[in-house]
């Protein structure tokens, strides 16, 4: 069995790896949760028309939207953005894991230069709050598996090749998915959800935020409008 602090980075899959699996599922109409990439636009569409997303924004909390802007002004300045939730210790040993499932690869920025920890932050004390627990109980665990080893007490003190080491050993655990799945949320949402730091996770989609478009609007209508 290959001891776990030899694996190297070269071991590693493509930082890209999620990024080309996202713009597949972007660029063609490939079924997504069951559902073609036309069907899922044609949902969305007719949802941000209706009278319950006009309400939405409505009804929205003013404070939140401040705290949004607010965040989104503090990643375009470079400011360190002060956590709600999390402690300094809990932030930094999630941005670690964090930067272990989207790593900066160099040409393209990671989870940790998009702030995804600032989008798990604002979430895990708003809308999955009722997961809190579970992934802070998680780290928790995660930690004493750290000091059970020696040499660290916390995640984050780890060596990079020791944190990746530790993260394949709990990779199939209730834990890391959950924290795998608010990375990718927070590398790829809105800006205003506190992650996605300068529109970093879209640019490695090439997604543009405009909001007016011309067709072709895909690679489909591109080939059509050139028959």
């Amino acid at each position: 069995m290959t001891d776990p602090l030899t694996v190297k980075k070269k071991d590693r899959p493509p930082a890209t790896i999620w990024v080309d699996q996202m713009k597949q599922s972007v660029n063609r109409d490939e079924p997504v949760s069951g559902a073609t990439r036309r069907e899922f636009l044609a949902t969305t569409g007719a949802f941000a028309t209706s009278g319950a997303f006009t309400a939405s924004w409505l009804g929205a909390d003013p404070e939140a939207l401040i705290r949004a802007l607010e965040t989104k002004r503090g990643a375009a300045r470079g400011d360190q953005v002060p956590y709600e939730l999390l402690s300094t210790e809990q932030a930094a040993d999630l941005d670690a894991i964090a930067a272990q499932i989207l790593p900066n690869d160099g040409d393209s920025p990671g989870a940790r230069e998009a702030r995804v920890t600032v989008f798990i932050d604002r979430a895990l004390g708003d809308y999955m709050a009722g997961a809190a627990e579970a992934i802070l109980d998680g780290l928790a665990d995660l930690n004493r598996q750290v000091a059970a080893l020696g040499g660290a007490e916390r995640f984050s003190q780890l060596s990079d090749e020791r944190q990746f080491a530790l993260l394949q050993e709990i990779e199939d655990g209730a834990f890391f998915h959950q924290v795998r799945v608010a990375v990718l949320v927070g590398m790829f949402a809105h800006p205003d959800h506190g992650g996605n730091a300068n529109e970093a996770g879209w640019q490695l989609l090439g997604f543009e935020p405009r909001y007016v478009w011309r067709p072709p609007f895909g690679e489909y209508d591109a080939e059509e409008m050139g028959r």
